[in-house]
């Protein structure tokens, strides 16, 4: 971008006439899109570059059938059971608690009770 601005100014100098706006116009647009512009998840001039070097290598395959056959090997990690352990509930314990709630909901004593028997 820096560069991009430095040729701009050397236009600016350099250029008389309204001509200089349209190559600083396209200076600046050229500069702008190699800072910002990616295509593919790719900066520009590393696109750029791809497409050279798609350009210069050949795209003719050779098939040689006595070729040795290549093997795909695929392994897996084992499964590491993540499942939460299970919880087992007292009958009783879940009817206290819920005749607490339903009788104390509104008292200031009902939160110390319900914690008091969940421990």
């Amino acid at each position: 971008m820096a560069i991009g601005g430095a040729v701009d100014f050397l236009i600016n100098q350099s250029v008389k006439g309204s001509s200089r706006i349209l190559l600083m116009l396209i200076v600046s647009a050229f500069a702008a899109a190699l800072a910002f512009l990616k295509i593919q998840d790719k900066p520009l001039l590393e696109f750029i570059r791809n497409i050279i070097q798609f350009s210069y290598t050949p795209k003719t395959r050779v098939w040689d059938k006595n070729a040795p056959k290549s093997t795909l090997k695929i392994t897996t990690k084992p499964v590491v059971n993540t499942a939460p352990p299970h919880k087992t509930y007292d009958p009783n314990k879940v009817h206290e608690l819920s005749e607490i709630l339903d009788t104390h909901a509104g008292t200031e004593s009902a939160p110390e009770r319900v914690f008091e028997n969940i421990k």
